[in-house]
């Protein structure tokens, strides 16, 4: 079984943008399945996505933020909560985005890795490969649609 998804994209606006669209709520929406985050940013925090069902909020992931260095690496943990095995950090994916800037553009990595080693890993990789062929190319839209900042 494979261990890790590696992904690569060049999303032509500045590093800025990008990182607004992989923190911030109202761009993550767009690319994870109209999914609303919260947390802190802060490490060590809590990373929760959640849909709005009927005004009640209804948990999907929840994880770890584990590295911020704005404009540059975020990395966090994920956690489905309608999994059928335990919540130990042993069944934690790990998502780490790095940021390079090429002057106007940026070339995001993206690295989801923990596949071999968390509980029903096989499906997981699966899962994630369709989340992110779903997401990548909105995640590119978004950032590229981001009025200028300045």
């Amino acid at each position: 079984m494979k261990n890790e998804i590696k992904l690569q994209v060049i999303i032509n606006v500045e590093p800025l943008k990008v990182w607004k669209t992989l923190t911030e709520p109202q761009f993550v929406r767009k690319y994870f399945y109209d999914s609303i985050l919260n947390t802190t940013w802060k490490e060590g925090s809590e990373l929760v996505f959640y849909n709005d069902k009927q005004g009640e909020p209804l948990k999907l992931v929840h994880g770890k933020v584990l590295k911020v260095e704005k404009t540059k690496r975020l990395s966090y943990t994920v956690f489905p909560e309608d999994a059928m095995y335990d919540d130990v950090i042993n069944n934690h994916l790990t998502i780490n985005y790095q940021l390079q800037d090429l002057v106007g553009k940026t070339q995001l990595n993206i690295l989801q890795e923990g596949f071999a080693t968390v509980a029903d890993g096989e499906k997981r990789y699966q899962d994630s490969v369709e989340g992110w062929n779903h997401s990548i190319p909105i995640i590119k839209e978004t950032a590229e649609s981001i009025e200028d900042l300045f």
